[in-house]
């Protein structure tokens, strides 16, 4: 202790002499003359050797044993000084000393125990390691024992020991049982397969176990069933190994296939093949899934295989003496074993099939097929049905039919010719109570037809007889069923005990037990007989539409003719349309055929029923049938007006196929010219005429009424045909004027081909460049029509079709908005609708016209605009005063000056007959409501009154005196020198031919 009275340590000293209790003295000391704190302020010249300091602490510790601070700081210096010497240096003896020294005192820190096990497992001395962790579980509280176990189990692992880690890991398992896997790990890693097993078997039996790591109890199930599966022998003394899979089959359903694979292959490696193949054969009789059954079967086969193949390398292996004690024994072996496997692979489908019916043993399909698998093995076939009808339920059948099953069976009887048998199967069946009345009507007619080709005809007659038979008591049940259900019981479960009506009981109705009763009248009875068996069932109100075209058929085949009209009639009474059809048509056509044109009243009746009770898509035949049967002994009148009806009544796919039909007939009957009204059928739209444009007068009534437009197209194409034929070109460049509205350049270029085909073979230069046309020949479907007056070339109707059809995508939207913002029609139509209706409610309310002739845009812009159109319309070029020459400027670049010249007086008259004012006196532009209405008010009086004075032969009055000079111009134009021809002979058709013949 000469230190003490060192002059560098005097202040501490004479500090400590005055307190020596004061822990704060004693750090502030050691803190000075330590060696290694980095201090600026700090006087190197007092650093102290280790020697003095351990001094130091040693004083310190006398004076204040339960410091923890002073024991951990003299800890550390002492580890820090000798951690680097020998493990048999005096300095780490001293330093275990030490902790044992400081563990007296602070034995209750847990730290002051980690500290002293890190040092005996650095010191390598294992013993005291392990004592060591010892007195410290036995010194702490139970709180702080996880932070013994973990440094603690770590070295178990490490020290190589095994049964010093799993007797430590036991003791952990006491008080973490969770954490089980990490030894279930440690044991897997030292090979200590039967420790594994039981560690596992507990995991999986303890119902509180939970897996730290989140491991499921079927993957703690399939881990001990492989493990026992491929250790064997240590498992086997161990653990019940069969026992555990087999539970284990029991509780997981979806891995049964594997699991007695696992059993089978832990007898094979134990070497108990025989054990192993019963195993095998036990998993084939009791899995429940086709997969399980394909695992087990090919494990299965693939063991037979490795045996043989064992086998034969040991014969190849042996020496020749062995070969000639023991070949003959191992020969018999390997063919026993091979003609085992052989079996096995022939009995896979008898396997398979028994896995489907112990899924359901209800299975009918499964069950017929089984029996077809024994077909060659009748006993065994007889057998496999037999536990058929006894194993399934008729109301829990499922797959095919059971009537199947029992025609299966009987069938088996009837093909070794045992009919017995067969009949005594047959009698069982039918007393089966079956969920439809169609399995037992099958049963009956097998069993009839049996009898049949067996010529056991009596039998089969009784057995029909008995299918047809309304069975005793039946009306009875029924009536307490109906008294059961409400309405005539008191009780609410009055009827519970009733049940439903059997099968039995319905099957005197079903139709195919009906039919084939009366085959076998028509074929074995007499008419008499026959008849009684149609009118019964006809009675019972049960036949089928063929029923009764059979009944009808065979009456007429024996001359009762009359009768047979009555059963027609019976039949298109009871059945409706489309049942009904066909016994129309034979009806119809029975009828014509036997009495011709001799009863023609009673055949226009039966003709109109029909047309009257079929609808519409169903009536077109019988319409041409009715129009036939006038023109062959009717009126030929009567023939059109028939005709005239299908055009009307028929649905909208059929029309143009029908209004084709009368055409025809009205050409070949009347002539060609009588064709023209049937084209010109509208919906009583008025002419209008005038003398500018009188062609309009040969197509005012072109619009056929609810035609589509594409098939109005193809009517038009036809009329123009019509009037070529009778020479009427005129009258067919108007058609195809009209038609125009119809065809879409874009889509329906065929049409306008054919316009300009004609006018190439039929027209001039004039004519094809300048077409005379009317534009208002008649209103849009709902407006009035208007008479305009202009001129328009085919080329230019053309380009403003397509330019309609085409400006339909970009102007539908603003087009079918209202005034007030709201849609006219839904924002979802197509291109085709959205056209319809916008030019059908929109452009045609701005300026009545003919769809037949489309207006070029100048003529809409001045006729719209100059009568107070709004002129912001998208579409239309506005134009304000005379001057506007956007328009103008574009017509005489396409027709020269004269045609502008004439188009605009053409413009001015359509202006004034819209108002009589000039253009610039119009009403505002802003009031849209009612220029409207009063340009077409306007617009139709002066179509009336031209329309008028067409009819009376007497020019318009109230026409000014341009009018009537561009009139008088257009008379000298329509003058022309034309060369007579020869009338066509089909102008005047067949009744004029006839009519000359007579004259």
């Amino acid at each position: 202790m000469d230190y003490v009275r060192d002059p560098r340590f005097l202040e501490y000293e004479q500090e400590l002499a005055r307190n020596p209790y004061s822990l704060k003295s004693w750090l502030r000391y050691l803190y000075d003359t330590a060696p290694d704190v980095q201090d600026e302020d700090r006087d190197e010249s007092k650093v102290a050797p280790p020697r003095v300091r351990y001094g130091i602490y040693e004083r310190a510790l006398k004076l204040l044993p339960m410091s923890y601070k002073l024991w951990r700081m003299y800890l550390q210096e002492r580890w820090t000084n000798a951690k680097r010497r020998s493990v048999r240096s005096k300095a780490l003896k001293i330093l275990v000393n030490t902790y044992e020294r400081a563990l007296v005192h602070l034995h209750r820190m847990p730290r002051i125990w980690l500290d002293y096990s890190e040092l005996l497992v650095h010191l390598r001395k294992g013993t005291a390691a392990r004592k060591v962790f010892d007195r410290a579980l036995q010194a702490l509280p139970v709180t702080q024992h996880e932070r013994i176990w973990e440094p603690y189990l770590r070295w178990a692992k490490s020290l190589g020991v095994k049964e010093t880690a799993v007797r430590v890991y036991r003791r952990y398992l006491m008080l973490c049982p969770n954490d089980r896997e990490q030894y279930i790990q440690y044991l897997v890693s030292v090979k200590e397969w039967a420790e594994v097993a039981k560690q596992l078997a507990l995991c999986v039996n303890d119902d509180k176990f939970e897996s730290p790591t989140g491991t499921s109890k079927h993957t703690l199930w399939m881990q001990l069933c492989n493990l026992c599966a491929k250790h064997p022998e240590e498992c086997k003394d161990a653990l019940p190994v069969e026992a555990i899979i087999r539970s284990g089959a029991k509780r997981f359903s979806d891995e049964v296939g594997k699991l007695w694979c696992r059993l089978a292959d832990f007898h094979v490696r134990l070497g108990e093949f025989e054990r192993a193949r019963d195993v095998y054969e036990e998993a084939l009789h009791a899995v429940l899934t086709v997969r399980d059954f394909s695992l087990v079967f090919d494990a299965y086969v693939t063991f037979e295989e490795k045996v043989v193949t064992a086998k034969l390398a040991m014969l190849e292996e042996q020496d020749e003496e062995d070969e000639e004690d023991d070949g003959d024994i191992d020969g018999d072996d390997v063919d026993f074993r091979l003609a085992r496997l052989e079996h096995l692979t022939a009995q896979r489908p008898f396997l398979i099939n028994a896995v489907l019916l112990r899924q359901n043993p209800h299975n009918v399909s499964e069950w017929i097929k089984r029996g077809e698998l024994y077909r060659d093995k009748p006993a065994q076939a007889a057998l496999a049905y037999r536990d058929a009808i006894q194993a399934i339920d008729p109301q829990k059948a499922v797959g095919r039919p059971l009537a199947e099953l029992w025609i299966a069976f009987a069938q088996l009887y009837v093909e070794q010719k045992d009919l017995d048998s067969a009949r005594l199967v047959f009698r069982k069946a039918v007393d089966v109570p079956f969920r439809t009345v169609d399995e037992l009507a099958s049963v009956y007619c097998y069993f009839c037809e049996v009898q049949l080709l067996h010529e056991n005809f009596e039998e089969a007659f009784e057995i029909i007889n008995e299918a047809v038979a309304e069975p005793v008591g039946s009306l009875q049940r029924r009536r307490k069923r109906a008294a059961a259900s409400g309405r005539r019981a008191v009780g609410k479960d009055a009827g519970a005990n009733l049940g439903a009506a059997t099968a039995k009981d319905r099957l005197h109705r079903n139709a195919r037990v009906w039919s084939l009763y009366l085959d076998m009248e028509e074929s074995l009875g007499t008419p008499e007989t026959v008849r009684a068996a149609y009118d019964r069932i006809l009675e019972l109100r049960a036949a089928t539409s063929q029923m009764v075209l059979n009944y009808a058929k065979y009456l007429q085949e024996h001359e009762f003719f009359e009768e047979a009209f009555r059963v027609y009639e019976r039949g298109v009474s009871v059945f409706k349309f489309p049942h009904s059809l066909h016994l129309w048509r034979a009806y119809i056509t029975d009828f014509i055929a036997r009495y011709r044109g001799s009863k023609m009243e009673r055949a226009r009746e039966i003709l109109e029923q029909a047309c009257m009770q079929i609808p519409a898509e169903g009536a077109a035949e019988f319409y041409v049938a009715y129009a036939k049967l006038e023109e062959k002994y009717g009126l030929a009148r009567h023939t059109m007006a028939v005709l005239d009806r299908a055009c009307s009544s028929v649905p909208q796919d059929q029309k143009l196929a029908a209004y084709k039909l009368y055409v025809s007939k009205a050409s070949a009957l009347y002539g060609a010219t009588r064709a023209r009204p049937i084209y010109e059928k509208g919906r009583g739209a008025r002419a209008v005429a005038v003398r500018l444009f009188r062609l309009c007068r040969l197509c005012r009534l072109c619009r056929i009424k609810d035609l589509p437009d594409a098939m109005a197209v193809e009517l038009c194409k036809d009329f123009a045909d019509l009037e070529i034929k009778l020479g009427e070109v005129d009258r067919a460049r108007a058609i195809y004027g009209h038609g125009a509205q119809f065809a879409d350049p874009n889509t329906q270029a065929e049409y306008w081909k054919k316009w300009q085909e004609f006018e190439v073979a039929h027209g001039n230069k004039d004519t094809f460049r300048f077409v005379r046309h009317c534009s208002p020949c008649s209103s849009p479907r709902g407006s009035s029509p208007v008479s305009l007056r202009h001129r328009r070339d085919m080329l230019r109707i053309q380009r403003s079709v397509k330019m309609a059809y085409g400006n339909v995508n970009y102007m539908a939207t603003e087009m079918l908005t209202s005034d007030n913002g709201q849609p006219l029609v839904a924002q979802d139509h197509d291109a085709n609708e959205a056209a319809k209706v916008a030019f059908g409610k929109t452009i045609h309310r701005r300026l009545p016209r003919a769809r037949c002739c489309r207006p070029r845009k100048s003529l809409y812009n001045h006729d719209l605009v100059g009568a107070g159109a709004p002129s912001n319309i998208e579409g239309f070029v506005p134009s304000t005063n005379a001057n506007a020459s956007a328009p103008s400027n574009k017509r005489k670049a396409d027709d020269g000056a004269s045609a502008e010249s004439e188009m605009a007086a053409l413009e001015r008259q359509v202006v004034q007959r819209c108002n009589g004012d000039p253009p610039h006196r119009f009403a505002s532009r802003t009031n849209t409501g009612l220029w409207w209405q009063a340009a077409r008010a306007k617009t139709d009086a002066v179509a009336d009154a031209e329309a008028a004075g067409v009819v009376a032969g007497q020019g318009d009055a109230g026409a000014g005196n341009g009018e009537e000079e561009e009139e008088e111009e257009d008379e000298n134009e329509l003058d022309l020198d034309l060369e007579e021809r020869a009338v066509p002979d089909a102008v005047f058709g067949q009744i004029r031919k006839a009519e000359g013949q007579k004259a």
